[in-house]
């Protein structure tokens, strides 16, 4: 907010564009000019804050400890929700009580129906929940409703035991348990809890866009994927199209269902997760003309994109709030043969450093292999992370350099990129040196230097050292250096002296693994083989994808620094690590 408007958008066109540099697979897609808001304050439909001591309501400070910043004027709220919140904010400053006590955020949701009438949905986040914070709760409810008739429903919710602030079970506590809201041309039924996009007008273009792209056909088979309450799917079904919704969150599922009956429209509605829906449809041989997906700031999983692809639709449209895991989710779309078109960014949430974007993906060949050296008997590339380098792959390879058969000398796990290096036919009763170099984050703070003499059972006479190059949010950036040509065995090293690499779903925690995906879009193991010396003596370099970019800065890394080259005097500082 500090940055007049223009600048802001200018600023965020920017954040796009060099995003999408990063992204070797997305070097052909023309960076969009975010379009602009209107209104730029006062916008805002929907508001989660955290609840601190004497009734503040607000955000976390950037550094501290869930400290509550309390904002009784934000900017951004509709009028009509920061007189709820003041309202609210008034009673929690008064005598205390179980539900105070436990009260952890709050969730304030605006509806606007066609009349222009507004209601207000009231969300009480607690950390826990008994008879004593549910009498209480109700009172407070009351209370509120009583000062505020715009409040026609109040909820309790206790909070999720992950990054997520909502938990999976909502109760009611007074009132309604939905309110009519607007959206262009149909209305959807808000409830609590329920995803909404953040600005009407600006979602109102986004809906034009899908309509524009969409229905090039009559009466389009279209799966919508975190449908939410249904605007976007409810939308183009109006418009004509044949649209299947999968929503998680069962409230909102069966209001998208109920607003599909209200509006008299015929969708197909699933309560189910995306990733296992995607799956079972693909299973089935299910098809459709196009694909809808508007998943959290977190992207897709893996698997969710490899599932959308085997669906082999004609069309894929990908709503996304976060330039990040858009980028880092299209470069694997690429890879299997969804190609990024264009992409339209939108200024959905003015006076913050969020950009919505739209990206439209179409069947195309999966991009050519980015091959760093081509020898006589040896050829190195850079593999992206997501591929299995297994039999199919590899004749495919094979193919490519003129060879009957190929033998990988650098085994790269699938959820770790980089230079993978390859041998002319079979290596059986010799097997040549390859020199390698990693970059990686670790688990916690590490010696600045060491040597790492544990054995590892996939490679018994291996040892590798490292040098820590930073430390950010408790954790290690390493460049590793190795003789063992197996990956999966400097992961279990690093495992061994109780660091193991981020993501490493073998040796990391699933807790863990699944804080570093919703906080950082983390979706595999944090290494990158970022250099090799072939055995010819020949040395290639891989730099660091635009996904691991984007992780270390989101980590709070120095984005600078490629994690190419190690320390001259690694070998003379190295430390033995039990």
């Amino acid at each position: 907010m500090h940055l007049g408007y223009g600048e802001q958008l200018a600023e965020k066109s920017a954040r796009f564009a060099a995003t999408l540099a990063r992204s070797a697979p997305l070097a052909h897609v023309a960076s969009p000019t975010v379009a602009e808001a209107s209104p730029q304050l006062g916008y805002r439909t929907r508001i989660k804050w955290m609840a601190g001591g004497d009734g503040a309501l607000g955000m976390y400070a950037r550094d501290g400890d869930h400290v509550v910043v309390d904002t009784p004027a934000c900017l951004v709220a509709s009028p009509i929700l920061r007189a709820v919140a003041v309202a609210l904010r008034a009673l929690l400053r008064g005598p205390s009580t179980p539900a105070t006590r436990a009260l952890a955020a709050v969730d304030l949701r605006e509806a606007v129906d066609r009349m222009a009438v507004a209601r207000v949905l009231v969300t009480l986040v607690v950390t826990h929940d008994d008879a004593d914070v549910d009498l209480s709760a109700r009172q407070l409810a009351r209370e509120l409703a009583a000062t505020q008739p715009v409040v026609v429903g109040v909820a309790l919710n206790v909070t999720a035991t992950n990054p997520q602030i909502l938990g999976p079970v909502t109760r009611l506590l007074f009132g309604e348990a939905s309110a009519v809201d607007r959206l262009g041309d149909i209305e959807v039924l808000a409830s609590f809890g329920s995803f909404v996009q953040a600005h009407r007008g600006q979602a109102t273009a986004i809906v034009g866009a899908l309509k524009a792209r969409i229905l090039v056909r009559e009466a389009p088979r279209v799966l919508e994927l975190f449908a939410g309450s249904g605007a976007f799917g409810l939308a183009l079904a109006r418009a004509g199209a044949k649209v299947t919704m999968v929503e998680s969150f069962v409230p909102a599922a069966e209001l998208a269902r109920a607003s599909a009956r209200r509006e008299g429209l015929d969708v197909t509605v699933h309560a189910e997760d995306a990733e296992r829906y995607a799956k079972s449809a693909e299973a089935r041989g299910e098809q459709f003309d196009a694909v809808l997906v508007d998943p959290p700031r977190r992207g897709l999983t893996p698997a969710l994109r490899e599932a959308i692809a085997g669906l082999l639709p004609s069309c894929l449209a990908y709503v996304s709030c976060m330039p990040e895991t858009l980028t880092r989710d299209l470069a694997h779309f690429a890879a299997l043969g969804l190609a990024t078109v264009t992409i339209g960014a939108f200024d959905m949430i003015p006076q913050t450093e969020q950009i919505e974007s739209v990206a439209w993906l179409e069947p195309a060949p999966a991009p050519k292999t980015s091959w760093l050296a081509v020898e006589a008997d040896f050829a190195a590339l850079d593999k992206p992370a997501h591929i299995e380098a297994l039999a199919p792959w590899l004749a495919s390879l094979s193919l490519e350099l003129g060879w009957e058969s190929a033998t990988p000398l650098v085994s790269v796990p699938r959820d770790v990129s980089g230079v993978c290096v390859l041998a002319r036919g079979s290596t059986h009763g010799h097997r040549p040196r390859v020199m390698l170099e990693l970059a990686c984050v670790a688990h916690g703070i590490t010696h600045e230097t060491g040597t790492i003499r544990r054995p590892a059972r996939s490679c018994r006479n291996a040892h590798s050292e490292f040098v820590r190059v930073g430390v950010a949010s408790g954790h290690s950036r390493l460049l590793v250096r190795s003789g063992t040509t197996a990956i999966d065995a400097v992961l279990e090293q690093l495992a061994g002296i109780r660091h193991p690499a981020l993501g490493d779903p073998r040796r990391s925690r699933p807790a863990s693994r699944r804080h570093f995906f919703e906080r950082h879009g983390l979706d595999r193991t944090l290494v990158h083989v970022t250099a090799a010396t072939l055995p010819s003596g020949r040395r290639v370099e891989a730099r660091i994808p635009g996904d691991m970019h984007a992780v270390l800065a989101s980590l709070g890394f120095d984005d600078t620094r490629t994690g190419t080259k190690t320390s001259d005097k690694t070998s003379d500082k190295t430390s033995d690590v039990a």
